[in-house]
Formats: structure tokens, C-alpha cells, sequence
């Protein structure tokens, strides 16, 4: 079984380098045309099942790639970005810059991110992706060719992480690359294991939309 792994499009606030985590933020028109563009240039890819993040930025790139597929999109809050608390918001720059801000670490030194003020830990994120592989992608081998989840950078990592078995220290480490909007993963499910076979593929141009 294949498993694409899709982040969502475009956001304002992905624009301004603000610090989104799980607040709902929709997606702007530069969102929607790049989900448009990885709408079409993933056509011929059959899906069988799609599941996303209930977030909207989420949601709306899932819908944009599920038209004319009839299938239906089955929303999972196991799905949702990592949660900030109170800095969300912020601008990355800020966050960057403020070593008493918890979440600089989580940027700069993810080992030694001990989150405050309402933010999620990394452990509590892989805790997420590990229990949506073991419960809703491992039992789909024998039953579904091809499924697409459709969620944020942060929570994808750490669906590579549970897969590679990638510590806390090494969750930006490895051979990740940086994950683009719409930029899309490809796992295989073979034999009740899970192998990673493409990193942060573009199924658009990213010259249009510079």
C-alpha cells in the first residue's frame, strides 16, 4: 500500500512566518492555487482512502485534492499541527530570537524542548502519528491500494520520526528536508512495516507561484 503524505497549501500566516500551530488559520489564494497545481499533477495517482486534519488549511487542501475523486474525506484529530499555547501568533523571527521563549528549542534544540504556557511536547506529537499509523494505516495493507493524508509540517515530521525511529533530538535532523506547502511524501506499507520511498516531492511548479 502507498501512502501519500501531503501538507496543506498556503496560509497568511505562513506568508508572514507567524507561528500557527493549532489555531485556524484558512488558506490564502496563493494556498488555493498551489493546491489546485498539486490537485492536477497528482490526477493519475488512483486514492482509495483520504483522511485529514479537521483544521481548515487542512481540510480545504484535502477537498481541492479530492475533487472528482467521490470519495470522502474522513477528518482525525489525531491529525491537527502541534500546539503552541500561547505562542502562537508569534513571528518566527521572534521565537528565533528569544532563547526564554520554550519554543526556540523546539526550533534550535528540539532535544531540550520542554514546552509551557499551554504547548504541546514533541513526545505528546509523536504519541499522535504513532497511534494513527498503528490504528488507521498498518490494518488498511490488506484492504486499500493507495491513501492520502492530508495535514501540517510539524505533525508529518513526525509521522517520518515514528517511522524511522528518529529520537526527539534528531526531529529536524536525518535526511528530512524542508517541508514546502503542498509538498508531498510517499510511504509504503509492505509486510505490516512502513519504509519511506520520497521526501517533500513538488507536484507543482514552485516557479509559478515565487
Amino acid at each position: 500500500m502507498k501512502v501519500y503524505l501531503v501538507r496543506h497549501g498556503q496560509t497568511d500566516w505562513n506568508a508572514a512566518r507567524r507561528i500557527q500551530g493549532d489555531t485556524d488559520i484558512p488558506l490564502n489564494e496563493r494556498g488555493r492555487a498551489v493546491a489546485r497545481a498539486t490537485a492536477e499533477g497528482m490526477r493519475d495517482i488512483p486514492v482509495d482512502v483520504m483522511f485529514s486534519s479537521p483544521l481548515i488549511r487542512a481540510y480545504e487542501t484535502a477537498q481541492i485534492l479530492a475533487e472528482g475523486r467521490g470519495i470522502e474525506i474522513r477528518r482525525d484529530l489525531r491529525l491537527r499541527e502541534i500546539c503552541f499555547g500561547e505562542y502562537e501568533g508569534f513571528l518566527l523571527e521572534e521565537i528565533k530570537a528569544r532563547e526564554d521563549i520554550c519554543v526556540h528549542n523546539f526550533f534550535r534544540d528540539p532535544a531540550n524542548y520542554v514546552p509551557d504556557r499551554g504547548a504541546e511536547s514533541i513526545e505528546a506529537l509523536y504519541a499522535r502519528a504513532g497511534a494513527f499509523l498503528r490504528d488507521e494505516v498498518l490494518p488498511r495493507e490488506k484492504t486499500c491500494d493507495t491513501m492520502m493524508i492530508v495535514a501540517h509540517g510539524a505533525l508529518n515530521r513526525a509521522f517520518l520520526s515514528c517511522v524511522q525511529g528518529a529520537s526527539k533530538a534528531e526531529f529536524w535532523g536525518g535526511t528530512r528536508k524542508p517541508s514546502r506547502n503542498c509538498a508531498v511524501n510517499l510511504l509504503e506499507v509492505r509486510d505490516g512495516k512502513i519504509q519511506i520511498l520520497e521526501e517533500g516531492k513538488l507536484y507543482y511548479d514552485p516557479a509559478l507561484f515565487e
